[in-house]
């Protein structure tokens, strides 16, 4: 038989298993749901829409959460406009990696771009083609392609989370009740 202040142990952890799911489901929630919605309303417009600004191509480099990534810039006559390829499931802003920007940086370039949203009130300047001296550093045919493939792969890690979740919750919560019997 199973002492009152053991009971009492299980009763708590239990209810606090509740309050543990509650907590996991609002971080699914506001961390990867909200963003694959936003994701999947977002559309990348046609290329004869897209905004475009010419300048010199420089990066900055940024550490965030443990991850470095380089946020494109572009210097401009009416200054600096950044621009970033960060969605709001991953970490990372680069458009391509590290010696690829070293090597096409401080160059003439024209960059077309669009306003991408990633949260409720958060934006970035996401360019979907990078061109220099007629070279194509970043082609439309590549963001648009990439964006079909984040299109098909988030809401998959999305439900998988979610599932995860859950069954986590019913194995804590049997295995809870099970000691109780």
């Amino acid at each position: 038989m199973v002492n009152l202040t053991s009971y009492l142990k299980m009763i708590f952890r239990f209810k606090t298993s509740y309050v543990a799911l509650f907590v996991a489901i609002s971080i699914w929630f506001f961390w990867l749901l909200i963003p694959t919605f936003y994701l999947l309303a977002t559309k990348i417009p046609d290329f004869n829409k897209l905004n475009k600004a010419n300048g010199i191509l420089t990066y900055v480099e940024v550490k965030n959460r443990g991850v470095t990534s380089d946020i494109t810039v572009l210097k401009t006559d009416n200054g600096d406009m950044t621009f970033s390829c960060k969605d709001a499931l991953t970490n990372d802003n680069s458009c391509y990696t590290f010696e690829y920007n070293r090597r096409h940086e401080n160059i003439s370039a024209t960059i077309y771009w669009y306003k991408r949203i990633i949260y409720p009130f958060i934006s970035v300047n996401y360019p979907v083609q990078i061109e220099s001296n007629k070279q194509i550093l970043l082609s439309y045919e590549r963001s648009v392609k990439n964006h079909g493939f984040q299109k098909v792969i988030y809401p998959i890690g999305c439900f998988i989370a979610l599932i995860t979740i859950i069954a986590l919750f019913f194995w804590n919560k049997s295995r809870y009740e099970n000691i109780l019997n």
